[in-house]
C-alpha cells in the first residue's frame, strides 16, 4: 500500500520493481527485522529440539563461543568477522533458551534488573560522548562511533537482557491506552522504515544531517522521533478501523457460518 501511494503521489525511487517487490517484501528483505525474525520463527523448532538435547555445560560453551565471535569481538574492536542478522537472533535465541532452562537467581529480581539495564544504557551514552570528545580533540573529527548502538554490542546485550526480565517479573496491570499503541508499534516500523519513504522523512521533511552541529541537535532528535511515532500510530490506527477490523469481521462471520453448517451436517455412523 505504501508503494502504490508513493507512485500515486510520484515519489522519487518508485518503480513497478519496487512496487513489485512490495508483494513479497520476506523474500526481497524489506525489512531485515521482519525477514530475521521470520526465518527465526521457521528455525525454532529445530531450535528447540537442538537447545534441550545439549546438557547444561555444553550450551553455555556453545553460547560463549558465538557470543565472543559476534558480541565480544566487535564490541571491542568494531569488526564482527561473517556477522548476519539471522546469526545473532539464533545467538539471542540460545542464550534466550539458556536462561529459560536453567534460571539464573540475578534476573528474578524485577527493580534490580531495570536498574541495571537502566545503568548499563548510561554507559552506552558514556562511552558515545566519551570518544565523541577524545576523536574531535584528539583526530579533529567525529569517528565512526556506530557500534556502541549496534545491536551485537556487549552493553546492548547486557542491557536488553536486564531490561526485559526487569519486565518479564514486574507486576502488570491492564491500561488499554498502552496497548492501543502497542499494538501498532510494528505498523509503525512499517510505515517510517519503507524503503521510499525513510528518506523522505529524514532528509526532505526533518533534515537532520543539517542539524549534526547545531545546538538544537537533541531538541530536533527528540521532536522528530515523538512526530514521527504519533503521525504512523495515527495512520496504522487508521488502518486498523477501516480495514482491518471491518475484514476481520467478515472472516469471523464467514468462518461461524462454516461451522454452524458443518454442525448441522449429520455423520454417519
Amino acid at each position: 500500500m505504501i508503494v502504490s501511494i508513493a507512485g500515486i503521489l510520484g515519489l522519487p525511487g518508485f518503480s513497478i520493481y519496487e512496487l513489485f517487490k512490495s508483494f513479497l517484501p520476506v523474500i526481497f528483505s524489506a525489512y531485515w527485522f521482519a525477514t530475521t525474525y521470520l526465518f527465526l520463527y521457521l528455525l525454532s523448532p529445530f531450535l528447540n529440539k537442538f537447545i534441550r538435547s545439549m546438557d547444561k555445560f555444553s550450551l553455555l560453551k556453545l553460547i560463549l563461543i558465538v557470543t565472543t565471535i559476534w558480541c565480544v569481538l566487535p564490541s571491542v574492536t568494531g569488526l564482527a568477522p561473517e556477522f548476519s542478522n539471522l546469526g545473532w537472533f539464533i545467538t539471542l535465541y540460545l542464550i534466550a533458551g539458556f536462561l529459560r532452562l536453567y534460571p539464573m537467581a540475578i534476573f528474578s529480581k524485577s527493580k534490580l534488573n531495570v536498574i541495571l539495564s537502566l545503568c548499563s544504557f548510561g554507559l552506552i551514552i558514556l562511552n558515545i560522548i566519551i570518544f565523541d570528545l577524545i576523536s574531535v580533540r584528539i583526530f579533529s573529527h567525529i569517528s565512526d562511533i556506530g557500534h556502541f548502538g549496534a545491536m551485537n554490542n556487549l552493553l546492548i546485550l547486557f542491557c536488553s537482557i536486564t531490561l526485559f526480565f526487569g519486565f518479564l517479573n514486574a507486576r502488570a496491570t491492564y491500561n488499554s491506552y498502552i496497548n492501543r499503541i502497542a499494538q501498532s508499534t510494528f505498523g509503525v516500523y512499517l510505515i517510517h522504515d519503507n524503503n521510499l519513504l525513510r528518506p523522505l522523512l529524514w532528509e526532505d521533511i526533518f533534515r537532520t544531517r543539517t542539524f549534526l552541529h547545531s545546538d538544537f541537535l537533541v531538541l530536533h532528535a527528540v521532536f522528530a522521533i515523538i512526530s514521527v511515532f504519533l503521525v504512523c500510530t495515527l495512520i496504522d490506527q487508521i488502518r486498523i478501523v477501516c480495514f482491518e477490523k471491518p475484514l476481520f469481521t467478515i472472516i469471523n462471520r464467514k468462518i461461524d457460518s462454516r461451522n454452524a453448517s458443518l454442525s448441522n451436517v449429520d455423520i454417519p455412523q
